[in-house]
């Protein structure tokens, strides 16, 4: 284990190595509003890797617990916001742990001089904030890749593509207005509204809010289990049309329960 202090600061970086044992980056009192970039730098063979392309601290949290409850089949963990003094002599509402998956059931598997490189903006100025990193008894090939998408205003539809698709996550903000999809034969077809009522009755509560209140269903993230579909496209009626940044999920293991 690792620990660095943050300091009040409004931005870090962190290079992690070999020896800090990286599977988990879990950072305590970091602003909902933080963001992170995560790239794994290989230095002898292989290409380097982008982990998380400058995304909400709060939206990774949210979907990577939603998509656990998924694979297995139960409650997604349940995360804590709290509000917290910072150095502007005022408040800032904080995620007390968040506890953020590097890889899938061990440490990434590292090289002696790769690196993981972690850039954390938007971080609140809060003088207790921190940043851990936790090793495990098992080592990974598999790094935890949430890649970012797009859904450009020019286009009339997206469809997504499954065979590198698992898991969709969007920012409860930036829905799309329809999502159609055929599993099994069967068209599903899902507005923005729609979409949050099933996270609301798939995963009861997600985490509580600085005032203690229960969060049902969403705080940030949507997260869709698309590993049934054989089709799924996105479509959006809004006006004035804006791109619609997305994420794309690939388990390297496909089990439906």
């Amino acid at each position: 284990m690792r620990k660095t202090e943050i300091n009040g600061a409004t931005q870090k970086t962190l290079v992690i190595e070999k020896t800090d044992d990286p599977e988990l980056l879990v950072l305590e009192n970091v602003s909902t509003s933080a963001r992170l970039k995560t790239e794994l730098i290989r230095q002898e063979g292989g290409s380097d890797q982008r982990l998380f392309n400058t995304m909400n601290v709060l939206l990774i949290l949210e979907a990577q617990n939603k998509i656990q409850a998924f694979l297995n089949g139960g409650t997604p963990k349940q995360f804590q916001l709290k509000t917290v003094p910072n150095d502007d002599a005022g408040t800032s509402t904080v995620i007390d742990t968040a506890a953020i998956d590097l890889a899938y059931g061990g440490e990434i598997m590292l090289n002696q001089n790769d690196t993981i490189t972690n850039y954390l903006t938007n971080l609140g100025k809060v003088t207790t904030s921190s940043i851990f990193t936790f090793g495990s008894k098992r080592v990974s090939p598999f790094p935890y890749i949430m890649k970012e998408q797009t859904y450009k205003a020019t286009e009339i539809q997206k469809e997504i593509n499954l065979l590198e698709t698992d898991f969709l996550v969007f920012d409860k903000d930036s829905l799309p207005t329809e999502i159609d999809m055929r599993i099994n034969g069967q068209k599903i077809k899902r507005t923005a509204e729609a979409l949050l009522i099933d996270q609301k009755d798939f995963f009861n509560f997600v985490g509580t809010d600085e005032n203690d209140k229960l969060i049902y269903g969403t705080a940030k993230a949507v997260v869709l289990d698309v590993r049934e579909a054989q089709n799924v496209y996105l479509e959006d009626n809004s006006e004035p049309r804006t791109d619609i940044k997305y994420y794309s999920v690939k388990v390297p293991f496909n089990k439906v329960k």
